[in-house]
């Protein structure tokens, strides 16, 4: 460390200029930001947009997301697999017996399959096992995607295709809040907590 040199000039008044040379402080505040910086890569960002995704329920009414939530909290759960959906259907019963019709939170709630991504399966396979598979009280939260899902894997930062990822999009279509894989009641109390704030 350089010692700070203190050179005083006497006019009406004293100045007192002293220069303060640290390189080691300065090559640990260089070390600590690179540091910080990568390890925010490995984190989502807590405030992006959720994509505009548009896609037909399999009552057949066209929706477009997050646009149609209108104004209000969104729960989106999104699979791009057939192993993703066995994952996917552990959610529906609870999340619908939370959070549809629930006045405290006062939130939507869509489940998209992006059937773009599920190879050697016809869009009308997948929305016929799905028709089955439910009652018809639910056809309208389930959303038929067909188109690329290339742009929507990145932004969404969906790594595992054998997951389903379910997100919180609040009114400004910010996503605030992720999870992914089988249904836990830990999972939905981490969701329901970050509604209710």
């Amino acid at each position: 460390m350089i010692p700070f040199i203190n050179k005083s000039y006497i006019s009406r008044k004293f100045y007192y200029i002293s220069i303060i040379t640290e390189p080691m402080s300065k090559i640990r505040l260089f070390a600590f930001s690179i540091t910080f910086l990568s390890l925010m890569a490995f984190f989502p960002d807590d405030n992006a947009d959720f994509p505009k995704i548009t896609g037909t329920t399999l009552d057949g009414k066209n929706i477009s997301l997050p646009l149609d939530a209108h104004g209000k909290f969104a729960l989106i759960g999104v699979l791009r697999t057939m192993k993703a959906e066995q994952s996917m259907v552990s959610w529906i019963v609870p999340v619908y017996e939370s959070i549809a019709g629930n006045s405290l939170y006062q939130a939507k709630m869509y489940f998209i399959p992006m059937t773009g991504g599920i190879e050697g399966v016809s869009v009308e396979t997948v929305r016929r096992k799905l028709r089955e598979s439910m009652d018809s009280s639910m056809y309208k939260y389930v959303l038929l995607y067909t188109g690329p899902i290339k742009e929507y894997v990145k932004s969404l930062k969906m790594s595992d295709p054998d997951l389903p990822y379910i997100f919180v999009v609040d009114p400004r279509g910010k996503i605030t809040y992720t999870e992914s894989g089988k249904y836990t009641e830990k999972k939905m109390e981490n969701i329901t907590d970050k509604l209710a704030e």
